[in-house]
């Protein structure tokens, strides 16, 4: 499903207004119709129910006015509280407050935000259209206290398009926004709307076309979801790859058709990251999956990989040293992908940092690599191979010479900063986990819960996305099959790693899952996807 950003869907309105004969006052009706059958659907029966709605002075709150007039005309008893003077209503959104009025229906302009907590009494739902998508920070702050008075009011409230004070783009709060019990968005949805902290602002998610086919534009945005549950609990997933990758298998296949992943970590102490990556790769559909670790922990892992290949490398104070080049270059003539990182230790920094500039494989790197390749990026040098770089909020800052807070405020731009100067597939993890390619394309991730912010998760992770990958790298190389999109596959194991724990989560809560859950719920997670393509 494509998510538009702000500017975007502005560019779509445009265009059903000037080349597809769709004006913005009939798509302003169209929008009063959306919100009016939403609080029909959620909150009736209408009949004298009392709504106050609350508008700004721009498009939003002309959506607003017409909602107004069809809430009245089922029935209801609305009244409009519009911040804005009568004179600062513009363009179509003026044309909508004009035929509210026009009806002698209630309404109260220029109101001011410390009147509303008394206005606002006896009321049964607010609908908000305060700023809808195009606010700027930071807000005004008579804003802020109107924001402040709708909340305050212990009134369920419908947001119209994203809830005041949520950026539509990166879903950044500019100091305080609007919790909605519900939000009707138009047309498509907003990355705002799923992006923390503004998904936690959105409440209940309704999408509403609000009369037109904007799919007939042929507009193809840089920003898709990935996963969407929705309203019977099923999970949407975009089809192609999907169906590509989880597709049956050939009676007459091996296990050289999947790919064989080479996963590098471990250290003293830390021997459970590299074991966690590679169960995760087998489990995901690698055909083979090969561990190259410090010599002090091989037989820890050895004992618990009864499927996966160990190799026991040279090491130094318990992590892997430079001595170890040779062998794992040689190994690695055999790989369709490494996995470099989990549990290396700070002291395998020095050999990350050779290995990354002569590699010959694809690669997925993640935590302690992620931290060699901060430290020198002009190491990398993977010439036409993939890379996936799997970073959380500090790994990313320590890559692209940020704060943390810098990241979380726009996780989208971040995403694609990394991806645009290391050449890579990002995976920005976190809550709704964001995917950039180097070309500006993103995926949101709509699957995962926060019992999954547990040690090891990221590990079984970078073991899915490497099994995935491989098997997309081994499609090219059997069956000249190019059509696989590397930035979909890799969404599609985030969706999966997701998806698994979600699995878990629903039948044993989320407060005791531990990263091996995850990794037990794989087969299901698959079969769930392949009962959708």
């Amino acid at each position: 499903m494509q998510v538009l950003i702000a500017n975007e869907m502005r560019l779509l309105d445009a265009m059903a207004a000037d080349e597809y004969g769709m004006p913005g006052v009939v798509l302003m009706e169209g929008a009063g119709i959306a919100l009016a059958n939403a609080v029909e659907s959620l909150y009736g029966p209408l009949s004298g129910k009392r709504i106050a709605i609350c508008c700004g002075g721009g498009n939003n709150g002309g959506d607003g006015w017409a909602a107004a007039r069809h809430l009245a005309l089922r029935g209801a008893r609305p009244e409009v509280l519009s911040l804005a003077a009568p004179g600062r209503m513009k363009g179509d959104a003026a044309i909508h407050a004009q035929a509210y009025a026009a009806l002698r229906l209630p309404y109260k302009d220029s109101v001011e935000a410390g009147q509303l907590p008394e206005l606002l009494q006896g009321f049964s739902l607010i609908v908000e259209c305060l700023l809808g998508t195009g606010f700027k920070a930071p807000l005004r702050d008579e804003m802020l206290r109107a924001i402040d008075a709708l909340n305050g009011s212990g009134i369920p409230i419908l947001s119209a398009d994203i809830p005041a004070g949520v950026h539509s783009d990166t879903g950044h709060v500019a100091g305080n926004a609007v919790h909605a019990a519900q939000t009707v968005t138009f047309a498509y949805p907003k990355p705002g709307l799923f992006l923390p902290p503004g998904d936690s602002c959105a409440g209940g998610l309704l999408i509403d076309p609000i009369g037109y086919l904007w799919d007939n534009l042929k507009h193809e945005s840089t920003i898709a979801l990935t996963s969407l549950w929705d309203a019977r609990g099923e999970l949407l997933v975009w089809p192609r790859t999907a169906k590509t990758l989880l597709q049956k298998r050939r009676s007459n296949t091996n296990k050289s058709d999947y790919g064989h992943v080479f996963v590098i970590g471990g250290s003293r102490g830390m021997a459970g990251a590299p074991t966690l990556s590679a169960l995760a790769a087998q489990r995901a559909g690698a055909g083979l999956v090969t561990v190259m670790t410090a010599e002090s922990v091989q037989g820890q892992i050895a004992a618990k990989c009864l499927e996966q290949m160990t190799v026991p490398l040279p090491e130094k104070a318990g992590c892997i040293s430079k001595d170890a080049l040779l062998l794992v270059k040689e190994k690695l003539q055999n790989a369709t992908l490494a996995c470099i990182g989990p549990g290396l230790g700070e002291g395998a920094g020095e050999f990350v940092q050779e290995l990354l500039s002569s590699l010959p494989c694809s690669l997925v790197l993640d935590a302690d690599g992620l931290n060699a390749l901060a430290s020198n990026p002009s190491c990398l040098n993977l010439g036409a191979h993939t890379l996936v770089i799997t970073p959380h909020p500090g790994e990313a800052a320590r890559l692209l010479g940020c704060t943390i807070s810098e990241i979380e405020e726009d996780r989208i731009g971040s995403a694609c900063k990394l991806a645009s100067r290391y050449g890579a597939i990002a995976v920005l993890k976190g809550s709704r986990t964001i995917i950039a390619d180097p070309t500006g394309r993103v995926r949101v991730n709509g699957t995962g819960n926060a019992g999954m912010a547990t040690g090891g998760s990221g590990d079984v992770l970078t073991g899915i996305v490497g099994a995935l990958v491989a098997r997309a790298l081994t499609m090219r190389k059997n069956q000249g099959d190019t059509t696989v999109d590397m930035l979909d596959v890799v969404a599609l194991a985030v969706c999966i790693h997701g998806l698994a724990g979600d699995l878990h989560a629903s039948r044993h809560g989320e407060a005791g899952l531990i990263a091996s859950d995850i990794i037990d719920e794989l087969p299901q997670a698959h079969k769930k996807l392949e009962g959708l393509i």
